[in-house]
């Protein structure tokens, strides 16, 4: 690796941890940040049926299966969530938004846009359309290399 590859490494790991670092979840005032995330993913995964696996969910968050599972009893004790067996498959799991969890995902979905309107409107437009544009860029390389690791 030459020099000028490596002077970009430490500063690109540096704000990569500040970004991993950020406390969104102090936007929320009745969801953690991951709760919201996950009422996120259930959302975008559910199909017409308003459902979706916890294996497909599991394999969409690239984190195990105990770990979403803990997860998901967390916030269906909340009541955010409920949690199924498949009438044709007993061993498949569903999951399903309640309205709280809809409605709760909706608010702090409103709040984190409003931050981040805020933000772009500070960085610009254009700065905000490169910025996009790259990371979109470097996050698909990641998933590359991911796969080729695996």
């Amino acid at each position: 690796m030459s020099l000028s590859e490596q002077s970009f490494i430490h500063p690109l790991q540096e704000v990569m941890s500040r970004f991993g670092k950020y406390p969104i979840g102090m936007l929320f005032d009745t969801l953690s940040q991951g709760e919201f995330f996950m009422l996120v993913k259930i959302d975008c995964l559910e199909g017409e049926e308003g459902e979706v696996s916890i294996t497909e969910l599991t394999n969409f968050c690239h984190v195990s299966m105990p770990a979403v599972s803990r997860m998901l009893h967390s916030m269906e004790k909340k009541g955010y969530l409920e949690r199924y067996a498949s009438r044709k498959d007993k061993r498949t799991t569903f999951v399903k938004l309640t309205d709280l969890g809809k409605t709760y995902k909706e608010e702090a979905q409103k709040k984190v846009t409003k931050f981040i309107e805020k933000v772009s409107k500070q960085m610009g437009e254009e700065k905000m359309r490169q910025f996009t544009k790259l990371f979109w860029e470097f996050v698909d390389m990641m998933e590359l290399e991911m796969k080729n690791i695996r």
